[in-house]
């Protein structure tokens, strides 16, 4: 496992930021209700390198995208910026005309209000995914955009996974004097690099679902951390193949190879395997019982509380913990297992880092938010980089021109 070194921060740059155009590629996709951002944490994560630029008198030139759909806008995040950022323009639906005379009107336009600029000014650019040239990494647009900055801040850890324009393109084509990471992104790459570092007696904590992302990261972690543990979806196989019966619960197919790693992770003594679990019963009710006890019938949705309570002094003694999604079924309300573990490690004395959307919305339901050392906002690209020690989007900031 590689562990790269940390890009430069703009924080460090010792040049002039006084009306220099800097691109700065945001992580600004939050979920949207009625025109409004739910869910501001992203958001959020972005404002101490977009308040920095400014105070620097820089002029910047936001890139984010929101959603999955091309129509999809980033209409509501500039409506919440408005109230966080000063002499800030949007641009909708900027690239939904790219490749068209249109779209070479808009550049122009663009380049126009940026000549007219002042030190400070913020221009947003609307979802860059409205065009496939994002995920492509067309070179054409890669180069339009660069020619209107003088430098490129990556801010947007959570897309660093991808080779994509904004998240890779961009970046190949300035040079390594000329290109950073954001505030948010430099402290998420230092953090997750001490995670694959781990201070003795450690504990890793695996939940959620998605086997093939994670079995790859069970089987790096096992000779770094000294106890692991898995919890949603994930355990489900790993109650099966142990010999116990998961009733109606969700199983993911494995490939042979899969089951054989599997079983090499069961036989390892730093492994900790459940005892208890919360199931629905046929009737609907709702019980936590031995992992020895579920029938056919029963679907298990969550770690029982009691067991998170059993090793709490796992948890207690640890020096570092590492904890990535949910012991349930988080979003259909098995929330218990996840948030009792989210108070466990809040009010221990560890190192401790957490990532996943619903991992993250625990600690701050049980207000713990102020005693982890660090909450990622990355969430594929945390496992990615937790799995490889490298992505792409930080490893183009430490290149030079070709």
């Amino acid at each position: 496992m590689n562990t790269p070194n940390i890009p430069t921060c703009i924080t460090e740059y010792t040049g002039d930021l006084s009306g220099k155009k800097v691109i700065v590629r945001a992580e600004l996709n939050a979920p949207v209700s009625d025109g409004m951002i739910e869910d501001d944490f992203r958001i959020q994560k972005f404002l101490p390198t977009l308040q920095y630029l400014q105070e620097k008198g820089a002029i910047t030139i936001v890139l984010a995208h929101m959603g999955r759909d091309p129509e999809d806008t980033l209409e509501p995040v500039a409506e919440y910026l408005s109230d966080h950022v000063h002499t800030m323009m949007f641009y909708k639906d900027f690239f939904h005309s790219y490749g068209t005379d249109e779209f070479v009107k808009n550049t122009n336009t663009l380049q126009e209000d940026l000549s007219h600029a002042t030190p400070g000014d913020v221009f947003l650019l609307d979802n860059i995914r409205q065009t496939g040239a994002e995920k492509k990494n067309d070179s054409k647009l890669s180069e339009i955009l660069v020619n209107l900055a003088d430098l490129y801040v990556h801010e947007a850890f959570p897309a660093a996974h991808r080779k994509h324009m904004s998240t890779y393109g961009i970046p190949t084509l300035f040079s390594r004097e000329t290109k950073f990471s954001g505030i948010t992104f430099h402290r998420e790459h230092q953090m997750l690099s001490k995670a694959l570092k781990p201070t003795s007696p450690s504990l890793f904590i695996l939940g959620g679902a998605k086997f093939d992302t994670k079995l790859p990261l069970i089987e790096s972690f096992l000779p770094i951390y000294d106890h692991i543990m898995i919890g949603g979806a994930l355990a489900n196989n790993i109650f099966q193949l142990a010999g116990f019966n998961v009733g109606q619960s969700l199983v993911e197919d494995v490939t042979p190879e899969q089951e054989e790693s599997l079983k090499k992770v069961l036989a390892n003594d730093k492994f900790l395997l459940p005892n208890r679990v919360t199931c629905e019963t046929v009737s609907g009710e709702t019980i936590e019982k031995d992992i020895s006890e579920v029938l056919d019938t029963d679907t298990i949705y969550d770690i029982s509380t009691e067991y998170i309570n059993s090793i709490s002094e796992h948890v207690t003694n640890a020096k570092s913990i590492l904890w990535n999604g949910p012991l349930g079924y988080y979003e259909g309300g098995f929330d218990a297992g996840t948030k009792r573990l989210a108070e466990l490690v809040g009010q221990s004395d560890s190192f401790s880092i957490a990532g996943g959307g619903d991992t993250v919305d625990a600690v701050y339901k049980t207000t713990q938010e102020t005693h982890f050392d660090h909450l990622s906002s990355a969430g594929g690209a945390m496992i990615d980089y937790l799995s490889d020690g490298e992505l792409p989007g930080v490893n183009i900031l430490l290149q030079d021109l070709k």
